[in-house]
């Protein structure tokens, strides 16, 4: 009786949120959705964000629709909320890499450049759930380079064997990465700095030394 009134429950849920489902699902092809979109999935959604799989969608929801907007108290509102239903989500299914990226991403947004740290916790733990997901390999670089001088010995010396291990898979998806962020431009030469196979392939991609790509102390 109770696992026949689990699933009528789950069954209510697909239906209940099945509009949100298709604009996500239009999110997860298209890589994007309008404002108006978002607002729509998330009117329909937060009645039933008390279920996990239902918080996971709104704590990416509230992030995208807190990105749009410029510093205010409606994008501290917002991802406050975000953070709210990543940690639901995460009491539920602790093994979740995206839910705990997502959570670091938000807790640096919300406590800005000067206290990034706050973010290290969860972004280790998305890479110590899913070291080497395709998905999230180079998508996580940018947050890391950020976060690297925040992280302690342990951290930065996995990072430093990640990095080298997507290098030596796909060196442009890793330029393409890091290129523009100097803090990950640091993290990448100090991984490279004794290989000099590496280092000269990145020579011949650029036509100098990686070093010279390096602002002084990193900004």
């Amino acid at each position: 009786v109770a696992a026949a009134g689990v699933v009528v429950q789950n069954t209510w849920l697909v239906v209940a949120t099945r509009p949100a489902a298709e604009l996500l699902d239009k999110l997860r092809e298209t890589g994007s959705l309008s404002a108006d979109e978002l607002q729509r999935a998330r009117e329909v959604l937060v009645p039933w964000g008390e279920y996990p799989s239902v918080a996971h969608e709104l704590a990416v929801v509230d992030v995208r629709l807190a990105r749009a907007l410029p510093p205010s108290a409606q994008q501290t509102a917002l991802l406050t909320s975000s953070r709210h239903w990543a940690e639901h989500s995460l009491a539920y299914n602790p093994a979740d890499p995206y839910t705990w990226q997502r959570l670091a991403v938000v807790r640096r947004m919300l406590a800005g450049e000067d206290q990034e740290a706050r973010a290290v916790g969860p972004f280790m733990m998305s890479v110590l759930t899913a070291p080497w997901d395709p998905n999230l390999v180079w998508a996580r670089l940018p947050l890391a380079g950020r976060l690297y001088p925040h992280m302690n010995e342990d951290d930065r010396a996995l990072m430093r064997t990640l990095l080298v291990q997507a290098w030596q898979d796909n060196p442009w998806n890793t330029v393409r990465a890091v290129r523009k962020n100097p803090p990950a431009l640091v993290m990448l030469a100090e991984a490279l700095k004794d290989d000099p196979v590496a280092m000269a392939k990145w020579k011949s991609y650029f036509g100098r030394p990686l070093a010279e790509d390096v602002p002084e102390g990193g900004e």
